[in-house]
């Protein structure tokens, strides 16, 4: 499991790849948020630890905007492992999250829309419980008007407390 030794966990990043109703004038329908995992900083070191296997398990990520839970998706299981992929890699896995049945209020959508006028991009928060991180993975990504113009922050992980 990661965290069980010295050598330092890999880098987690989440991008907002694409998203589907959250436009003004768009057809009313549920969002749909297709996000990619990348990673970097994965430790020379890691190559003795072995590989760490994240997600899998019913881990699900969530997407909200301004504490608002917006959708959801399940996370497949994926594998860091250096030997296979180097230092980094750019979409390590996939998650569609929806929210099959509700949509954003009209309000919420114009908010956003706002943010990315003003700002250039509108930032949502992905969250969720991954088998494997040890712990909550807690993470920034964008969604930009026009073409992309900054890299998501990497995502941080709020490590369980053991009692000893």
């Amino acid at each position: 499991m990661a965290g069980m030794d010295d050598t330092p966990d890999p880098r987690l990043f989440v991008r907002l790849v694409a998203a589907q109703g959250l436009g003004a004038d768009g057809p009313c329908a549920p969002p749909v948020f297709e996000l990619a995992v990348d990673v970097d900083r994965i430790p020379e070191a890691a190559l003795y630890r072995g590989p760490i296997h994240v997600g899998g398990g019913g881990a699900m990520l969530r997407v909200s905007y301004r504490g608002v839970i917006l959708a959801w998706g399940a996370m497949p299981e994926f594998t860091i492992d250096v030997r296979v992929l180097g230092r980094s890699a750019e979409g390590v896995a996939t998650v569609v999250a929806t929210s099959e049945g509700s949509l954003v209020r009209q309000e919420m959508k114009n908010m956003i829309i706002a943010e990315q006028q003003a700002f250039g991009s509108a930032e949502f928060d992905v969250e969720g419980e991954l088998p494997g991180l040890g712990g909550h993975l807690h993470c920034k990504t964008y969604l930009f008007q026009g073409n992309e113009t900054e890299a998501p922050p990497p995502c941080w992980v709020q490590k369980k407390r053991r009692n000893h």
